[in-house]
């Protein structure tokens, strides 16, 4: 995906502000991030070599 199709949903939701978008952006990086580093935790429990 190339930056012009990163900035393509900003322009179908005009009454957001870069504000927005940034803040919005962060917290959905930092939600997946946490789920990442709780699933390769649990990964051997998962794979059953724990289980």
């Amino acid at each position: 995906m190339d930056a012009k199709n990163n900035y393509l949903i900003m322009f179908l939701f005009p009454g957001n502000s870069l504000t927005f978008w940034l803040v919005s952006s962060i917290i959905c990086l930092l939600m997946g991030m946490t789920y990442a580093l709780g699933l390769k935790q649990a990964w051997s429990y998962i794979d059953g070599k724990k289980a």
